[in-house]
């Protein structure tokens, strides 16, 4: 028993990869329709400033700990005097102070570092799926901006791929009641003929009131590209099998 419906390829994961800082664009490491892998190198951002942040932030908490030092052996001058009342309390007690305060000066320090260093790594943009690449949104040279609408590419996975679909909701019980029985075959036909072999992900969780249909998605390894993002297909659902069932052709029933 097989339901007949109409959807639509969509990939299972589409990135818009923006920048995270400004500053111009230098490099563009990928060619339009490329395939990547996780973790590759799509673009680069002039990192001279942010280098230039990180060392700074270095440079001082190298300053503040050189104080921290130099405090401590203070602290430790102190107290040893102290035994001896060679000085006072109070004295001891403000130069435990210094000590604490220089110790949070290098704590500040060190996130400024992290913080720098971050900023520094946004300049080298890899991308976060494996997937294509689709047509390059900006070009060499431009300056980017952190939060820019348009991006620098999209990238999309498509192995595997999803196929959108709608029901009517009178086949709900049918559909749950084959999901629980086990996986769920599906057949997508795009507009070319070629057919593709998938098995039912899941079903949305309301009905659409106004339409009586329910939205259900189906995964396809898609191995030979054959479902692309944005193409109609026709989705063939079996829902159920009937054993020792005796059929007749269909131009037989009148």
């Amino acid at each position: 028993i097989v339901l007949d419906a109409i959807g639509t390829v969509q990939a299972f994961n589409t990135i818009t990869v923006r920048a995270q800082v400004d500053g111009q664009l230098v490099e563009i490491a990928f060619r339009e329709g490329q395939e990547v892998k996780h973790g590759d190198l799509l673009a680069r951002i002039d990192p001279r400033a942010y280098q230039a942040a990180l060392d700074q932030a270095v440079a001082r908490k190298a300053q503040n700990e050189a104080l921290l030092a130099n405090a401590r052996l203070d602290l430790q001058r102190c107290t040893a005097l102290a035994r001896n009342e060679g000085v006072s309390r109070q004295q001891q007690d403000t130069q435990r102070a210094q000590v604490a305060q220089y110790e949070a000066q290098v704590a500040g320090d060190q996130a400024a570092i992290d913080s720098a260093r971050t900023q520094l790594s946004f300049t080298t943009i890899r991308s976060p799926i494996e997937g294509r690449v689709g047509l390059r949104l900006v070009d060499q040279g431009n300056l980017v901006r952190a939060g820019d609408a348009t991006g620098i590419v999209s990238v999309a996975q498509l192995r595997p791929i999803a196929v959108v679909f709608t029901l009517p909701q009178q086949e709900l019980p049918r559909v749950l009641e084959a999901l629980a029985r086990g996986p769920v075959p599906v057949e997508a036909q795009t507009s070319g003929g070629s057919a593709a072999q998938g098995e039912l992900l899941t079903l949305d969780n309301v009905v659409d009131a106004q339409t009586g249909t329910i939205k259900l998605k189906a995964s396809f390894p898609n191995e030979d590209g054959r479902l692309w993002p944005g193409a109609f297909a026709r989705v063939r659902l079996q829902v159920d099998t009937v054993p020792d069932a005796t059929t007749v052709p269909l131009v037989a029933v009148e």
